[in-house]
């Protein structure tokens, strides 16, 4: 068979080759993706509305793979800057409502924030997003991170994971994107205060994270004797089929005999809505209740 030929046909067959092996390496990649994406949203539709309404009527769980996608490579992308330790990146990149409330600035945005040395992969485990408004969504979400080993160096049960809660916030007019750390939501200001026994209690602020709520407390002890106020039976209700949660802080927080102190409690939150403090008072069969509200300025 003539030269000429016998090249024809053996081009003919490596460009069927390639075209077969790049239609198996797209369904190869195609069955990945719908494998990693089902992780966090292939749930049945009874669980998924009960999330939705447990959390927020304006937060819902992210379905848009592209977007899922492109979240978590925007949270790779901020890991990846602490590494590098870029003050003027990370502060930029830092949303400015965070850096107001935390006092962040270019030169301290590094030790407020916290660095690594080495590079960390993260993988997302549950995203929400929340409309601002028609340009700008939040997306807030939970994961874990482990240093970037190469897999010949450790197995996977022993690469350590270490829990991550994390914002993003996109806004599509600008197609720019700001990070919101450590979970962060909202903060108000309250203004209510109350009396329980000899303790003079008084509001202040409460901070919504993801995985918890700190509320912030100014309160005078009257009474005979030093207390300490993680050891009062207090839990703290939610909107949602009045479910509670106690306590999670574990230091001791003692107000002494005449003292007036700002107190700072932490309570388990998982996106949801606070609504009140309860004080239960054992020995005498009463409760305190402590709205937990904006804005009120109500005295008992």
């Amino acid at each position: 068979m003539d030269k000429k030929i016998w090249l024809k046909v053996l081009i003919s067959i490596l460009i069927v080759m390639i075209v077969i092996i790049v239609i198996v390496l797209y369904f190869l990649n195609q069955e990945y993706v719908e494998q990693k994406y089902s992780e966090f949203t292939n749930q049945p539709e009874e669980v998924e509305e009960n999330v939705k309404e447990e959390v927020n009527s304006e937060l819902k769980i992210v379905q848009d793979r592209d977007m899922f996608y492109t979240v978590t490579n925007c949270v790779q992308m901020y890991l990846n800057y602490l590494v590098d330790k870029d003050s003027n990146i990370i502060y930029n990149l830092i949303d400015n409502e965070y850096r107001e409330k935390f006092d962040i600035n270019e030169q301290n945005v590094l030790s407020k924030l916290g660095t690594y040395n080495n590079y960390q992969v993260f993988r997302p485990k549950k995203m929400y997003q929340m409309d601002q408004n028609q340009s700008i969504t939040t997306f807030f979400v939970y994961g874990t991170i482990r240093e970037e080993i190469p897999a010949r160096e450790t197995s996977i049960t022993e690469r350590k994971e270490t829990d991550i809660y994390i914002a993003i916030k996109i806004d599509y007019g600008e197609t720019t994107y700001t990070v919101i750390p450590n979970g962060y939501i909202s903060s108000d200001i309250i203004d209510y205060s109350t009396q329980m026994d000899n303790l003079e209690i008084e509001m202040k602020e409460y901070t919504n994270y993801i995985d918890k709520c700190e509320i912030i407390m100014e309160i005078r002890n009257n009474a005979k004797n030093a207390i300490n106020i993680n050891e009062l039976d207090m839990e703290l209700e939610y909107n949602e089929d009045e479910e509670t949660s106690e306590i999670i802080n574990e230091e001791k927080q003692i107000v002494g005999v005449g003292e007036t102190k700002k107190i700072k409690l932490i309570f388990e939150n998982n996106f949801k809505t606070p609504k009140q403090i309860i004080i239960n008072d054992k020995e005498k069969g009463s409760e305190t209740v402590i709205p937990v509200i904006k804005g009120s300025n109500n005295n008992n």
